[in-house]
């Protein structure tokens, strides 16, 4: 059911330069499918930060070390800067939650379905990706919940695709995204229920991908979530648009380990100094995205006593 709940913003000349140059160069030129580039930030040299609980994390993949892996082509929560700068509201958000665990933070850049075989064969420690906490998902690891999104459509802004009627048009979305495994075959259902033709449905590794081929003619529309959609068409040099409204409004979970219960402790400690020293919705607003921010952090969806 459409929600009029979240409307996303775009911040910062710089941001939105580097999508620019994503959109044409297809995410600033390096494949995060072939490679596993391996980004080492040091915290700064402290015991941790006051409110934010350090426990002995002797599970890590490596000691004093917070594996992240990380999905770069999802802007602006991550991707490459034009300089090869891994950046983004997810990537500050990852560094500081290492910094309160008082370890470092290195990211593994991977493709996004890669993100979960990762931490669910203990090759990271914790994945973070703009993904949905879902019921099929935690089938493999546990989510700490940190955010709220939904799913947006995007199309040419000359174009007449209606949200509200897309049955038989070409719609594409990240391969391994909720919005391709679950939000679009739920459509394309029913329009088959309905008498109508299904959706075409195709999917990509990156949503940069995905606008080339709306831009190009060649596809009717695409889903993402609302932040990375509304980056998208923000940078598009008023070539896309989103379509309707942002749907179906989910948790972004950080997937841990379903054994790493230390892990999952720390990152809710850690968070929930964030909150209270006011860190959270700073680093929220300063990448323009404060819309999905939470007052309570939750495990798979649900509270738990800490």
């Amino acid at each position: 059911m459409p929600s009029n709940r979240r409307q996303y913003f775009v911040k910062g000349g710089v941001v939105a330069l580097c999508l620019a140059a994503q959109l044409i160069l297809t995410a600033c030129g390096l494949s995060a499918e072939s490679s596993k580039d391996a980004i080492t930030l040091s915290p700064p040299a402290t015991e941790g930060v006051a409110g934010a609980s350090t426990p002995s994390l002797e599970d890590l993949v490596t000691p004093g070390v917070l594996t992240v892996a990380i999905f770069n082509q999802s802007p602006p929560s991550t991707y490459l800067s034009p300089d090869d700068r891994l950046i983004g509201w997810e990537v500050d958000l990852a560094k500081e939650i290492a910094s309160r665990l008082g370890v470092e933070a290195r990211f593994e850049s991977v493709s996004f379905p890669s993100v979960l075989d990762e931490v669910e064969s203990g090759g990271a420690d914790i994945g973070i990706a703009s993904m949905f906490d879902t019921p099929a998902r935690q089938q493999r690891v546990d989510f700490i919940d940190y955010y709220t999104g939904g799913t947006n459509w995007i199309a040419s802004r000359d174009s007449a695709f209606d949200a509200e009627a897309p049955c038989g048009s070409r719609v594409g979305a990240v391969s391994g995204s909720a919005q391709l495994n679950d939000f679009l075959p739920r459509i394309s259902l029913a329009c088959i229920t309905d008498g109508q033709l299904p959706l075409d449905v195709i999917g990509f590794e990156s949503l940069a991908d995905a606008t080339a081929e709306i831009i190009g003619g060649r596809l009717d529309a695409a889903v993402a979530d609302g932040p990375v959609a509304s980056f998208a068409v923000g940078a598009s040099f008023g070539r896309l648009a989103s379509v309707g409204n942002a749907m179906e409004i989910q948790p972004y979970g950080i997937a841990v380990g379903r054994e790493n219960e230390a892990l999952q402790t720390a990152i809710l400690s850690a968070l929930d100094s964030m909150v209270a020293d006011g860190s959270y919705l700073d680093l929220l607003g300063r990448w323009g995205v404060e819309d999905g921010y939470v007052t309570q952090f939750t495990k798979n969806g649900l509270a738990v006593q800490r």
